[in-house]
């Protein structure tokens, strides 16, 4: 009886430690899959992140392959036309050139192929040293003289479609060269590169209290360096309009508005040296 006794305390010690580490092992089995479940569920989320990436790269990628692909087209455009002596076409081109976001190596583009509008010399040149700008501005020059006799010829020198394509046409060194190279290049060609007030009609104008001889800084708040910009800065402002000027006299500056300065103010052009 003792005997049985002992022996059935000692099975229910044998099945309850047993038992004890059955569920202590389910229990360690059920946080391990808990935590490879986890560790699958972030693996999963990170690549679906790289995918996610990889496909707005791809996106990018397309955008940019297409917008360079007009652009290509855009400048073989120009050089067709530049090339083939056709400075109107070559203007059409050029302000019909597309939008994008790589703006800084289009202008890099653009420059390339302004510097070969003239048959006359189509050598590569950068603009980056004063020696450079005056080549561009050299060409830019017997481009001009192109574009006047081909719209003699065609019949569209009257009128204002000739002075539009001209200024389209500076604006091409404008935008390329910065101030002092600008004013650099114009010098050399022997070309206005500032602008002087001369006349101003008006009683409310003249009693701004401007002189003969006071320089042109700005129009409408962007520099203004020849005639032909000072018109297109005119142009834009609209007839009879109302324009911000502002001028120099002694280092001094003088902000002005000028009532109808289309017609009620007159300038001269000065070619001066710059350093």
């Amino acid at each position: 009886m003792i005997r049985a006794t002992i022996i059935s305390l000692f099975v229910g010690m044998i099945l309850g430690v047993a038992g004890t580490y059955i569920v202590i092992n389910m229990s360690q089995t059920e946080q391990s899959n808990r935590a490879v479940s986890s560790s699958s569920s972030n693996q999963i989320a990170q690549l679906q992140q790289k995918l996610q990436i990889a496909l707005q790269q791809n996106q990018t990628l397309q955008q940019e392959v297409a917008m360079q692909t007009q652009e290509n087209a855009w400048l073989l455009k120009m050089v067709k036309a530049g090339l083939s002596g056709d400075m109107k076409g070559h203007m059409q081109a050029f302000r019909q050139r597309p939008q994008v976001a790589h703006s800084r190596a289009i202008k890099a583009n653009t420059q390339q192929v302004s510097e070969q509008v003239s048959i006359e010399d189509t050598s590569p040149a950068k603009v980056a040293k004063p020696v450079d700008a005056i080549s561009l501005v050299q060409r830019l020059q017997r481009a001009d003289k192109q574009l006047q006799k081909q719209a003699l010829a065609e019949g569209w020198a009257s009128g204002t479609q000739l002075a539009d394509e001209r200024a389209a046409l500076w604006q091409q060194a404008r935008e390329m060269l910065s101030d002092q190279q600008y004013m650099q290049g114009l010098h050399a060609v022997g070309l206005p590169n500032q602008l002087f007030m001369s006349g101003i009609r008006g009683a409310d104008n003249r009693a701004l209290g401007l002189k003969y001889g006071d320089r042109l800084v700005s129009v409408s708040g962007e520099k203004v360096f020849t005639r032909n910009e000072l018109n297109r800065q005119l142009k834009m402002a609209g007839k009879g309009a109302i324009v911000a000027m502002t001028f120099e006299r002694k280092g001094k500056l003088i902000p002005v508005e000028i009532s109808h300065a289309e017609s009620m103010i007159e300038f001269y052009g000065k070619s001066i040296a710059v350093n």
